[in-house]
């Protein structure tokens, strides 16, 4: 017994050994560094961390050329070769951009970047700028996250999220043909805080792209036409996507929780709306004082109202649904659109409701209540073909951009 007790001793001190030379192999790892206090360095693995690094101001091609040698960041500007810049940290004082380049046409990267604590002025500031790439950038507690101005054009933004930003998160101003992907506006607040906004800038393509608690709008187009919204979420916002005195495509976008709207188009026209939902919004869809537009096969349930026409004429309502809303459809003082075959019940208070309109005509709409005057089948098609030509006319005079 005493022979066997021993035994069992002898293999616990050798567990006790054995735990505390591996406890001991943990606790004299290497410490990595943090992103707070050291330069960028190689790991192990191969990745990078981040360190801080002092704003970076960039003044034309021979100035990032100059910047790019004392900083050894990689690549000479060339399509194949972009110049590289990544893996910082910088933080700038309230008035003052943290990453600004300017009058550029070289082809360059930036990723993995995060900006902050610009509160009076941007994140990343660009202008006049072409041939950027911007992927998985951070700008946080600043007034605008993203501004691209002034011409800045065929630049892609994908993986960046803007956060805590007391006015815009990405703003784009007289900027056209840029491609934005899966990037997030996330607690934009303040008066006018958006989350996307582009204002005189066209031929724009926004794939994928969140906007979430932006006390203004979470999608802002003003003047801003040919745009491509496809596959955009705006959530808890007070606008989702707000279209004013522009015409652009929107298609397969989502607008949930909005305090205000889930999709407004103002004072403008040819507008395409395919394929969007809209839920749980104070209004699913508005068109106020908007003519000719294009509506098909959107969703909208359970929000205040479902589809509303104010002061809106000429415009197509195909093949949408609108259910669990106070009213399917409504119409304020607004002629001569077509609604057929969509699916308009059941709401709280009833299918359509009109006042003030005339010469609008309904066909084919599943519908509760009384039964809606018939409509010529015939027209609606010729009317379809119609705007149908308007569009395709459009596109090919202005011109879309190619997604790679």
């Amino acid at each position: 017994m005493v022979k066997t007790i021993k035994i069992l001793l002898g293999i616990s001190l050798i567990c006790c050994m054995l735990l505390g030379l591996a406890l001991t192999s943990l606790n004299m790892t290497e410490m990595r560094p943090t992103a707070t206090n050291v330069a960028p360095q190689q790991m192990d693995n191969g990745l990078k961390v981040s360190g801080l690094h002092a704003p970076i101001i960039i003044d034309g091609n021979a100035d990032f050329a100059s910047q790019a040698s004392s900083e050894s960041w990689p690549g000479n500007g060339m399509p194949g070769t972009p110049y590289v810049i990544s893996d910082y940290v910088i933080i700038t004082s309230p008035s003052n951009p943290a990453v600004y380049i300017y009058d550029t046409t070289v082809y360059f990267i930036i990723e993995n970047v995060t900006v902050r604590d610009s509160t009076l002025g941007e994140g990343f500031k660009i202008l006049n700028v072409t041939n950027g790439e911007f992927r998985n950038n951070i700008a946080i507690n600043c007034s605008t996250g993203f501004s691209f101005l002034s011409s800045s054009s065929n630049n892609i933004l994908s993986g960046n999220t803007a956060i805590n930003n007391s006015g815009t998160g990405f703003s784009f101003y007289n900027s056209p043909n840029n491609n934005l992907i899966n990037n997030t506006a996330k607690n934009i607040y303040g008066s006018g805080a958006n989350g996307f906004y582009f204002f005189y800038s066209p031929n724009n393509n926004l794939i994928n792209n969140t906007a979430r608690d932006c006390d203004t709008t979470g999608f802002k187009l003003d003047r801003s036409s040919n745009n491509i919204l496809s596959n955009n979420t705006a959530a808890t916002n007070g606008e989702g996507f707000y279209i004013l005195g522009s015409d652009n495509t929107l298609m397969g976008n989502t607008a949930n929780a909005n305090s205000l709207r889930g999709f407004k188009l103002q004072s403008c026209s040819l507008n395409l709306l395919i394929d969007n939902t809209a839920t749980n919004n104070a209004n699913g869809i508005v068109l106020d004082n908007a003519s000719q537009n294009v509506l098909i096969y959107n969703t909208v349930i359970n929000n205040g109202e479902g589809i509303s026409l104010q002061s809106a004429s000429q415009n197509i309502l195909i093949y949408n649904t609108a259910t669990g809303n106070a009213h399917g459809l409504s119409l304020m003082y607004s002629n001569y659109s077509t609604i057929a075959s969509n699916t308009l019940s059941p709401n709280d208070l009833g299918c359509i409701w009109e006042t003030g309109c005339i010469g609008n005509t309904f066909d084919g709409n599943i519908c509760e209540g009384p039964g809606i005057p018939g409509f010529n089948l015939a027209i609606l098609i010729g009317m379809i073909a119609v705007i149908s030509a308007v569009f395709l006319l459009r596109k090919y005079q202005c011109g879309r951009l190619n997604l790679y």
